[in-house]
């Protein structure tokens, strides 16, 4: 998977000094980093700078507003480079377009290659042919053809497509300008973590959720240990929005046990579809969930007044909970408006509460874990559980994600993992009869009997493993070292 970004590139030799005054314009002053409702970052190469904003990747459309507004007020060209997926960048300016790299997996066929009137002017090495041609080449990632084109349009290569993450990895280069705006007079505004601290912090402490420290993602993270044997984490995530002056986030929260070797997604980049699921997902696993009707109410009121939409949902039930998974997938929350902002997050959190607490507060036990893995594993049994020969298994990475061996101590054997393989059979059977699942009887067979075949070798593997004194040895080796690194977050386990 590639990388998504947003920056700005203005062709200014001296962009730091303007940009400061232009925001003056706008009504901000320069201000302390924790005083700030704007941060940006100003890597200054020659007579071009590039300009990114904490904000720019979740929200293009306030990368869009502020290169019109330099544009304007400068009367300087400013490129607009948007990366996507790292397959194909859009590239802006001067209202004209160009997509570089490879769009037509997103439906991008005839794309825009850029006028020669726009561009050639901004060439100080090369044709305008020249440029078009490194725009178009087949590269594997986009980032490398605009790092090629830069040194053509006068731009350094390093800078041309860096975001406000790349920019703050690089400390020390001298180039590198950090600057901080908040509303001439205002106060010292909430940050967005603070904010999610504050409401989820309050609302989890009664159910024994304490926020973990020193974590090295820069979203809070809250947790609780249930009996020794399980994490519950809660957190969130930004994902892009197009909405000005709001950020988008999925709330995400999940269990795992602590027999599993590897816990890295409380430190690296999160991966929902493997261990902290979103709230779509937890109405997919379990779709026996029901919330009451005034939280519905309020999420699906509060997304049509962001829209300035009708809601008529109001009176219609089954549209209300159509409308509610809908305004769920991800929330808006306002976040230039301390009061709004709270708001919002407060929307959010009953959401969480309703349901995916309604979810983790039944997960008691190793037995209810074990059930809520295989309700979001991805295959047959799934990467959640797998299993394999003991020496395999603790030597070979890929099992550092598995509970596996955790089936022992719960107790499983071939009776129950068959008995999930049956229901799964039975429900698919469902949905083919229903007309929801558009495969032939043939391939449900089919698929069915890959299955058996594949429990039989795991409840075979199972058996095995229940008979190898090892195995609660081990287990008990993962917990002592887990538990000891959620005591370094400073969780009281």
């Amino acid at each position: 998977m590639g990388r998504f970004s947003t920056t700005l590139n203005v062709k200014c030799a001296d962009f730091v000094s303007a940009f400061t005054e232009l925001m003056k314009k706008r009504g901000y002053e320069t201000c302390k980093e924790d005083e700030a409702a704007l941060s940006y970052l100003v890597a200054q190469g020659g007579e071009w700078a590039t300009c990114a904003c904490s904000d720019y990747n979740g929200n293009p459309q306030h990368a869009g507003e502020d290169a019109d507004f330099f544009a304007n007020e400068l009367k300087t060209p400013v490129i607009f480079v948007e990366i996507v997926d790292s397959d194909f960048a859009i590239l802006k300016m001067n209202g004209d377009e160009v997509i570089a790299g490879d769009g037509s997996g997103y439906g991008i066929e005839d794309a825009p290659k850029g006028s020669k009137a726009v561009w050639e002017p901004l060439l100080v090495h090369g044709t305008f042919e020249e440029l078009t041609d490194i725009w178009s080449a087949d590269e594997v990632f986009v980032e490398d053809a605009l790092c090629r084109s830069a040194p053509l349009l006068g731009i350094d290569p390093n800078y041309i497509c860096a975001d406000h993450r790349d920019l703050s990895e690089m400390p020390d280069d001298a180039n590198i300008t950090a600057l901080c705006f908040k509303k001439i007079g205002a106060g010292k505004p909430m940050t967005f973590n603070a904010g999610f601290i504050k409401v989820f912090g309050e609302g989890l402490e009664p159910y024994g959720f304490m926020r973990l420290k020193k974590t090295k993602n820069t979203q809070p993270y809250f947790a609780r240990v249930i009996n020794g044997d399980i994490l519950q984490v809660v957190t969130y995530r930004t994902v892009s929005s197009n909405k000005v002056k709001y950020k988008c986030i999925e709330i995400l929260g999940g269990a795992v046990t602590l027999y599993r070797r590897n816990l890295d997604f409380l430190y690296h980049e999160l991966n929902p579809q493997d261990e902290m699921p979103d709230i779509r997902r937890y109405y997919a696993a379990y779709p026996e969930i029901e919330v009451d009707e005034a939280v519905m109410k309020s999420v699906v009121q509060y997304n049509c007044d962001i829209w300035n939409s009708p809601n008529d949902a109001i009176t219609d039930k089954a549209k209300l909970k159509a409308y509610f998974r809908r305004d769920t997938i991800d929330f808006l929350i306002k976040s230039d408006d301390n009061e709004e902002m709270l708001k919002g997050l407060g929307l959010a959190f009953d959401v969480l509460k309703s349901v995916t607490l309604t979810v983790l507060n039944k997960i008691t036990d190793l037995n209810s874990c074990i059930d809520y893995l295989f309700r979001f594993r991805r295959s047959v049994l799934g990467c959640h559980v797998e299993l394999c020969p003991f020496d395999e298994f603790v030597s070979n990475e890929r099992y550092g994600y598995s509970h596996g061996l955790a089936l022992v101590k719960a107790g499983y054997g071939g009776k129950e993992l068959q008995a999930i393989a049956d229901k799964d059979n039975a429900e698919e059977a469902r949905l083919i009869k229903e007309g929801l699942y558009k495969i032939t009887w043939e391939e449900h067979e089919a698929r069915c009997k890959r299955g058996d075949e594949y429990v039989a070798k795991q409840s075979a593997l199972l058996e095995e493993l229940g008979k190898d004194s090892r195995v609660l040895d081990e287990l008990e080796r993962v917990k002592a070292a887990n538990t000891e690194l959620l005591r370094s977050y400073g969780l009281d386990v």
